[in-house]
């Protein structure tokens, strides 16, 4: 089980390195709904028509979210380069 949380942590660690909170944020709660197949195909639980709902709507989240986010990537990357650093250097 350790191995696991382990491996979890080195995934979740890659993934801020490579593209930031907001996309280790939003997996949080399509976790929730990848939990619920994985019950459903492993362990033989009942799968309800709720839990399918809220599973696609889970996804539309997420994928939106992700379609936002790569929309603003889009538009702001000139602006990105054009900013001010927050700590300038002293000249003495």
């Amino acid at each position: 089980m350790l191995s696991i949380l382990g491996g979890a942590n080195v995934v979740r660690a890659w993934g801020l390195y490579m593209k930031g909170p907001l996309y280790i944020a939003s997996f949080r709660p399509l976790s929730i709904a990848i939990a619920a197949v994985m019950g459903f195909i492993l362990l033989g639980d009942a799968l309800y028509l709720g839990s399918v709902i809220g599973a696609v709507i889970i996804c539309m989240g997420f994928y939106g979210v992700l379609w936002g986010k790569v929309n603003e990537e889009d538009s702001s990357f000139v602006a990105v380069e054009s900013k001010t650093p927050l700590l300038q250097t002293a000249e003495p």
